[in-house]
């Protein structure tokens, strides 16, 4: 006989009020039909979450834990950049960051023109320049790390 395979129990309930920001985003997420609510929510929680859950498993080579932190920054970015799409916004990576502006472009070329922002809220111009060079886009991202061997949901296929 088969011996059955020991399955973790994860229960959640939540009940926000109906006028909050959280039963809409709950609601968008039941009501999805490009994934299953499921689905949704484990993509999510394991790009945010799953490297730092698994940082001191014992049983991981320090060569999958890095592996897994590459997976979950690639979604990560896949997403920042369907959201900086989705609402026309500037993609943008703080000035000291560690990537090298020598091996990337500027991103969304001709989005910095500052239309639909107050200007008081723009940084000023040379802090906008070098958010600019600083900007990796996730095509970039794809041809340094494998190009193409990405599912649709950001994880190594």
């Amino acid at each position: 006989m088969a011996e059955r395979i020991k399955q973790a129990h994860f229960c959640w309930r939540y009940q926000p009020e109906s006028h909050t920001l959280d039963a809409v985003l709950l609601a968008y997420l039941k009501n999805n039909v490009v994934m299953r609510t499921t689905d949704m929510m484990l993509h999510s929680l394991r790009a945010f979450w799953l490297p730092l859950a698994c940082l001191k498993h014992p049983d991981l080579s320090e060569a999958d834990k890095k592996q897994m932190a590459r997976d979950a920054v690639y979604a990560l970015m896949r997403q920042a950049d369907y959201l900086c799409s989705t609402f026309g916004l500037e993609r943008v990576t703080p000035p000291n960051s560690l990537v090298s502006s020598s091996s990337i472009s500027p991103v969304f070329r001709g989005i910095n023109s500052g239309q639909g922002a107050e200007s008081s809220s723009l940084p000023s111009k040379k802090l906008k320049e070098e958010t600019r060079e600083n900007s990796l886009l996730v095509s970039e991202l794809e041809r340094a790390t494998g190009d193409g061997d990405w599912d649709d949901n950001g994880w190594k296929s």
